[in-house]
């Protein structure tokens, strides 16, 4: 009867229902990817995608997978530049083991933010407080949508590829100027918004506008910045276009480049796990441009997730093959959540 009475007052605790809670989340977000790409394939057709990707060739899907690792090294690169700019820095060890890691987590999470909390983590365990921690990969991801940002605007406003005159990158340019403008007024109102104008629970985003606006204004950190970005830009660029290689479909690296931003920017939309089903259906959408079929531009966008696939797989290596040396992992995420207590202080 205890027994009874124990499991009940088990499944009532705050912790029990979050965690089934989260679970159900991330059971309804599996399913609702999966719908996604199933619907696309049906209105497509299995069988023209299935029959492209059965001549996929293995050297240049391997060349997408090293032009895509070597893109997380870019990124690994631009968080500790930033980490470097708060005056917080953290070895490359500690950035790249992080960085790929994450991937892992970016696989098996909803958009990105599982990889992202468990970079804040492997910071945590390197030395850093909680707050510094979770704001340095915070501003580490505003950076890397700026890129995203200021990518798709240039291909939008420059242009040299029909990628961005088809109708559907008018709202990638939308969500891209809001990006860019976002970051325009954060650096603005920067100097006029302090901790004691804020609630107690707003003080980390205070410290995420400051600390990003500090960063823009330093010489040093943002020329880091803007190399880690160009590079990463560029090199996951390359891995797309080698996707399409491995397929035997042309397809220029600009347009490449500018349909990627596109395609980054549907993936981080938190339905899905992953971002499949969203990333495939920006990929029809934006690579009709260059002439591409929608049987085509499907079967690119799964080679290239199933690189990324590639790269969750090296992450897991990486996860199991480097431990945490001061926090355990469960207590140390629990003390990056806003409120969290860090078991490493003093009580």
């Amino acid at each position: 009867m205890s027994s009874m009475s124990n499991m009940s007052s088990e499944s009532t605790e705050p912790g029990f229902i979050a965690r089934r809670r989260g679970a159900l989340v991330l059971a309804a977000k599996v399913v609702v990817g999966a719908a996604l790409l199933a619907l696309l394939l049906r209105q497509i057709g299995w069988q023209e995608v299935k029959t492209l990707l059965a001549r996929t060739d293995l050297a240049q899907f391997a060349l997408a997978c090293c032009w895509l690792a070597l893109s997380l090294a870019a990124q690994s690169v631009r968080w500790m530049a930033v980490m470097a700019g708060l005056e917080a820095p953290i070895t490359p060890r500690t950035a790249f083991v992080g960085t790929f890691e994450s991937m892992l987590f970016n696989q098996v999470l909803p958009s990105s933010v599982g990889g992202d909390a468990w970079r804040a983590l492997r910071a945590y365990d390197a030395g850093l407080t909680p707050q510094g921690a979770v704001v340095g990969v915070l501003i580490d991801r505003a950076f890397g949508l700026l890129s995203v940002g200021l990518v798709a605007l240039v291909g939008w406003t420059v242009g040299g590829t029909p990628v961005a005159s088809t109708p559907a990158f008018l709202a990638v340019a939308v969500a891209a100027t809001c990006i860019v403008g976002g970051a325009g007024i954060a650096v603005i109102i920067a100097p006029h918004v302090s901790r004691a104008s804020v609630p107690a629970w707003a003080g980390w985003t205070v410290a995420l506008v400051h600390g990003f606006a500090s960063i823009m204004r330093m010489r040093r950190p943002l020329l880091l910045l803007a190399a880690s970005m160009v590079s990463f830009t560029l090199l996951s660029g390359l891995a797309l276009k080698a996707s399409a290689a491995a397929l035997g479909i042309p397809l220029d690296l600009w347009s490449a480049m500018v349909a990627l931003q596109g395609m980054l920017l549907a993936s981080v939309i938190p339905v899905s796990i992953g971002g499949w089903g969203l990333r495939e259906g920006a990929a029809v959408l934006l690579l009709a441009g260059a002439g591409l079929g929608a049987a085509e531009a499907t079967a690119i966008a799964i080679l290239f997730g199933l690189a990324a696939t590639v790269m969750g797989i090296a992450g897991a290596g990486v996860w199991m093959l480097n431990g945490y040396k001061r926090v355990d992992p469960a207590k140390g995420l629990a003390a990056l959540r806003p409120g969290g207590r860090d078991p490493k202080s003093r009580p």
